[in-house]
């Protein structure tokens, strides 16, 4: 069987992984959550002993080989595709270092739980003044912003108006430079 998938075309192995994905997406639909659980913990576990017992030279092939496939797959994705994949690795990296920093914070303050919050994306705009708020910062039962201008009460002075032309460009363009600048502001 190795053999085998080791001789298929990229396109070919990309049809089996998603038809095996698919079938699997099946019998998890139908399975109960034990056994969803059950499945997990012995998928990590094979998983697991498969990693510990491969070489050092196996390990960054298969690497190598990941990497690969995950660059060939990038020119063909669409502008969700690529939003998706951004969010997904970074969404986890980001719970990955959490775990990471609540282990320390922990082993710091003597077994005391810490926890870090994350408000979001910055996703609302208040209609009077153009202040940006996270998502989680405002409340989802007024359905406006009202905490930085009172609602229009209060004027702000617009010290923003003339911005030097390379920034206004990332702040307002529709470039991959400006995207990027956008969503890691």
């Amino acid at each position: 069987m190795r053999r085998k998938r080791q001789s298929e075309a990229p396109e070919e192995s990309a049809i089996r992984k998603k038809k095996d994905r698919e079938s699997r997406r099946l019998r998890r639909a139908v399975s109960t959550q034990k056994e969803k659980m059950m499945e997990r913990i012995s998928k990590s576990q094979s998983k697991l002993e498969t990693r510990l017992s491969e070489t050092k030279e196996r390990a960054e092939e298969r690497r190598s080989s990941l990497q690969s496939i995950a660059k060939a797959k990038r020119p063909s994705e669409t502008k969700e595709q690529s939003t998706e994949r951004i969010t997904h690795h970074s969404t986890r990296y980001r719970k990955k270092k959490d775990e990471k920093n609540a282990t320390t914070a922990k082993n710091a303050f003597g077994g005391a739980t810490v926890t870090r919050h994350h408000l979001g994306q910055i996703t609302t705009t208040c209609t009077n003044c153009r202040a940006s708020f996270f998502k989680d910062e405002i409340s989802n039962d007024v359905g406006m912003v009202n905490i930085c201008c009172a609602s229009g009460d209060i004027e702000v002075e617009d010290n923003f108006a003339n911005f030097p032309a390379q920034i206004e460009k990332l702040l307002t363009g529709d470039s991959s430079d400006a995207d990027n600048f956008q969503s890691n502001i």
